[in-house]
């Protein structure tokens, strides 16, 4: 047994020498590699930065040779767990090693010395020498000292060695526990808060499928009532279109008995006058003809023009059934834009969650990386500063051991060990600060996470309140509408019942009329058999008159192909002008509704583009609509030639000038003060007036948003109300829609724009890039059908921007 130690001790030691040798031997190879017999030195800067690279080489080569020993130690304690012997060791490598490579870098200097001249070569061989003399006194010193240190602190430091290994081992079984514990609760933290994040989640996709399924409902609801509301629009008219060609058939019935009846007497006043006298006859015969061909005439005219108004009207008609057309795809159009804009941005939003909780995780675990790095770098870093106080402190004690060996060696030992325990001690504190901070921010982060949640949560919570509200409004406004329409419908039936009434009283009166014709018929029938023997005489000039009337029937052929002629002439002059034409009118219509200010850049240029409503005919209109309103009667306005009659009850509003004539925009433009605005309700004998001019004339009859809107337009032409704040952010409300009232330019891009986010005027102009005065002009129109909401709360962010656009 006790020969199997001594040979493992021996083999050990071997070992050691064979280590020391080998540093040696690769020490002096690499330095003979790094320095080649070409390079030469040629100043005494270049040699001290030499000399710096060296000592600096052979202290790493120093820190290495002692981790190199220090793991031998360990090794030759591990194979010696018994009782350990001294183990010699030779001197060490470093100091050899140090002494092989400057003996061969003088030999290398004074080679390159020799290369130079004479005289700068002895200079210089002087100076080098004395330097290298000095360092070669100072290294033999180190030697010395270093092998006096080696053999007193050998022992120690095995012992501190093996100590160190130990207390490091449990530190960081210690420390990889307490890590897998926080690990195993900050994932169980994380686990928990997906739990509730998916509940939430679920919950939340409910309640959005539940409310998906209510608006749904009400759209088809509302759908529903929109088809039977047009399909009754369109039974009106066809009955309105039957009653009017049956008025026209009566009437041409009518007028052919007229003229049945007129030919007949002129039939029996010839026969008399042809008793009579002959002569007489044929000059009236002649007035005959000149009658009747004028008569004729007037009927084709008549004929001519009637056929132009039933075309007009079915024209008319037509178009206001391509129009409802259009409108109502434009409206589902618009719905369908809407449902796919709502569907993306929910994808999107699912999106962006699933993002922010994979960055969640990525960070975390970024986290957990980063500190587990700190801690490796700060063991490492108090390693080297702890190898670096040794050294110091061993060399202190070295110096002092000169003087006092025993006791020197004591008090270092004392106090080297009460270093480490307060090293240990400052390092636990130092870890558990670290680790209260940590969780101090962790705490402080997760509040600030919590807060954020209960924030968005109150905000959910006040988005579904406001929805209820605002469904809640629709409602109540959508019941306000209904009885509105029951209450015109009522009123339009007992229309109805009065009109029925005059038609069948009208009827009775024809039949009556009908009964006198027919006996009137009767008579000259009976008068038509006592002159029937005078046909045969009256044969002959029958024929006569039948020559001559299809010789009148070829001459009008030829001039019905004449005016055909024409009117295809001017069909074509008028279709090549038209296309100018439309424009010239599109660019005036522009003008007159936004006008031609341009923009302002300065805060002082607002009043330039101000206007005060109340000074003109529109702020009137406003004043007694809401006289109309509370009154429930047709309130009529005159101004200048302007009559305007407000039907509250119908929501409409009779003008006597079209709101696109040139008249109409000068009355809008002119100032109340120059005129004066008579204002009065009408009785029952003026409304039942009304109504009959409502009827005659349907292009005078506007919506009450339209005309507002228009009159608004063509009243502010790109100006602003008084008073009003620029920077002032607003927004639309959601049940603006422009599609039946008149167009202006960029109005459905400031629609969508208000939609997206709330802007001011100046921020709606600057993002879309376009003119201030349609901006302005859309503001007047959609402020005076109360379509405009403030956002108070954000004003200071716009006031910012509208500083920054004056100041450029």
């Amino acid at each position: 047994m006790s020969s199997d130690k001594t040979q493992s001790n021996h083999d050990s030691l071997d070992d050691s020498e064979l280590l020391v040798s080998k540093t040696k031997s690769d020490s002096v190879r690499l330095k003979n590699q790094d320095i080649a017999t070409d390079d030469f030195i040629t100043s005494d800067d270049e040699l001290d930065a030499l000399l710096e690279s060296l000592s600096a080489d052979n202290e790493a080569q120093n820190i290495k040779i002692e981790e190199q020993d220090i793991q031998y130690i360990d090794e030759v304690s591990i194979s010696s767990k018994s009782q350990p012997k001294k183990i010699p060791l030779s001197k060490p490598a470093s100091l050899e090693v140090k002494g092989v490579e400057r003996k061969s870098l003088f030999g290398m200097l004074r080679s390159s010395f020799n290369s130079k001249d004479n005289k700068k070569r002895d200079d210089k061989e002087k100076i080098v020498n004395e330097k290298l003399t000095k360092v070669r006194i100072e290294q033999d010193k180190l030697a010395e000292k270093a092998q006096l240190k080696q053999d007193n602190i050998e022992k120690s430091r095995f012992k501190k060695v093996k100590k160190e290994k130990l207390d490091s081992t449990k530190i960081e079984k210690e420390i990889h526990k307490q890590n897998l514990e926080k690990a195993i609760l900050d994932q169980e933290k994380i686990q928990k808060k997906l739990d509730e994040r998916e509940i939430y989640r679920q919950e939340k996709l409910k309640q959005e499928e539940l409310e998906k399924a209510v608006l749904k409902k009400a759209k088809e609801e509302k759908d529903i009532h929109e088809r039977e509301k047009l399909e009754r629009e369109k039974l009106k008219q066809k009955l309105e279109k039957a009653r009017l060609e049956q008025s026209r058939l009566e009437k041409a019935e009518q007028e052919r008995l007229e003229q049945e009846h007129l030919e007949k007497e002129r039939l029996a006043k010839e026969k008399a006058e042809q008793e009579r006298v002959e002569q007489e006859r044929i000059e009236k015969e002649r007035l005959a003809k000149e009658k009747a061909e004028q008569e004729r005439l007037e009927q084709e005219r008549l004929k001519k023009e009637r056929l132009v108004k039933e075309k007009a009207d079915l024209e008319r008609l037509e178009q206001e059934r391509l129009e409802k057309e259009r409108l109502v795809k434009e409206k589902a159009e618009q719905e369908r834009l809407e449902q796919e804009r709502l569907e993306k941005e929910r994808l999107a939003k699912e999106k962006a969650e699933q993002e922010r909780v994979e960055q969640e995780r990525l960070e975390k675990e970024r986290l957990v990386k980063e500190k587990a790095e700190q801690e490796r770098l700060e063991q490492e870093r108090l390693e080297k500063e702890r190898l670096a106080k040794e050294k110091v402190e061993q060399e202190r004690l070295e110096q002092e051991r000169l003087k006092k060996e025993r006791l020197a060696k004591e008090k270092a030992e004392q106090e080297r060990v009460e270093q480490e325990r307060l090293e240990k001690e400052r390092l636990v504190k130092e870890k558990a600060e670290q680790e209260r901070v940590e969780q101090e921010r962790l705490e402080k982060e997760r509040l600030v996470k919590e807060k954020a949640e209960q924030k968005r949560v109150e905000q959910e919570r006040l988005e579904k309140e406001r929805l209820v509200k605002e469904k809640a409004e629709q409602e109540k406004l959508e019941q306000e509408r209904l009885e509105k329409e029951r209450l015109a419908k009522e009123k339009a039936e007992q229309k109805r019942v009065e009109q029925e009434q005059l038609e069948k009283e009208h009827l009775a009166k024809e039949k009556s009329e009908k009964e006198r014709l027919e006996q009137a018929e009767i008579q000259v029938i009976r008068e038509d058999l006592a002159l029937e023997k005078e046909k045969l005489r009256l044969e002959k000039e029958k024929i006569r008159l039948e020559r001559e009337k299809l010789e009148l029937e070829k001459s009008e052929q030829e001039i019905s192909k004449e005016l055909h002629q024409q009117i295809v002439s001017n069909t074509v002059i008028y279709e090549t002008t038209e296309v100018n034409h439309e424009n010239e009118v599109a660019t005036k219509r522009v003008i007159q509704l936004c006008g031609e200010n341009s923009d302002i850049s300065t805060d002082n240029e607002v009043e330039s583009i101000s206007f005060d409503r109340n000074e003109y005919m529109f702020g009137a209109l406003l004043d007694y609509l809401e006289v109309a309103k509370q009154s429930h009667q047709l309130i009529r306005l005159k101004f200048n030639k302007v009559i305007i009659v407000i039907d509250h009850t119908l929501n409409t509003v009779c003008c006597n000038i079209l709101t696109t004539s040139d008249e109409y925009f000068d009355e809008c433009k002119t100032p109340t003060t120059q005129t004066k605005i008579v204002a009065d309700e009408l009785d029952y004998n003026e409304a039942k007036a009304h109504q009959i001019q409502r009827r005659e004339k349907p292009e005078n009859v506007h919506s009450l948003e339209s005309f507002l809107w228009t009159t608004s337009l063509l009243t502010s032409r790109g100006l602003l109300p008084d008073n009003t704040n620029m920077t002032k952010l607003m927004s639309l409300k959601k049940d603006l829609n422009i599609s039946r009232l008149e167009s202006i330019p960029y109005a459905n891009n400031i629609i969508d724009l208000l939609n997206d986010r709330p802007c001011s005027l100046l921020e709606i102009a600057e993002e879309l890039g376009i003119p201030q005065r349609f901006v302005f002009a859309f503001y007047n129109a959609a402020l005076s059908l109360d379509k405009i909401e403030f956002n108070i709360s954000a004003t200071s962010k716009a006031k910012k921007s509208f500083g920054k656009l004056f100041r450029k």
